[in-house]
């Protein structure tokens, strides 16, 4: 819940230009994780299926492009959502309770018409402004961090 004299706050969730090599960097180090015990005969497939896991986890939370991944999204005076695909297309959704804010990065979830949406954001590539309005706002509806982490809960 925001107040209604608050202002939107507009976050870009465009990956940032090192994002492509590093996701590569991931699939191959995932791909290497079978490796370091004594090979076998699923060395290969286990090896292969690490690499499509991390792969398709980027791929899901829009880090890949396609025209379904987030642009930008708006948290609205109201306190609703407003989500912008790359492809320019709109929707209202609704922020998910596991959605987190930890010390480096954003994890944000949301649930809308057409299914449910993430956003993994740097802290760097977000507008500091931006990063401590929603803090701010965070901090008015109560949440408090998770006991034994620096994840803040939404």
């Amino acid at each position: 819940m925001s107040s209604r004299s608050s202002p939107s706050i507009a976050i870009d969730c465009r990956p940032p230009l090192a994002a492509r090599p590093a996701i590569l960097l991931a699939c191959l180090a995932a791909g290497l994780i079978p490796w370091l015990v004594p090979a076998g005969p699923w060395t290969v497939p286990a090896s292969l299926a690490c690499a499509m896991a991390v792969f398709c986890g980027f791929l899901a939370s829009g880090w890949l492009g396609g025209p379904r991944a987030l642009a930008i999204v708006f948290w609205l005076p109201e306190g609703g959502w407003w989500l912008t695909s790359r492809n320019g297309s709109g929707e209202v959704a609704k922020l998910l309770p596991d959605s987190r804010v930890f010390t480096h990065w954003l994890w944000l979830r949301w649930n809308g018409p057409s299914g449910r949406r993430q956003a993994l954001l740097l802290r760097r590539s977000v507008e500091a402004d931006a990063v401590r309005r929603l803090a701010m706002r965070l901090r008015l509806q109560g949440a408090h961090p998770v006991i034994g982490s620096d994840s803040l809960p939404l």
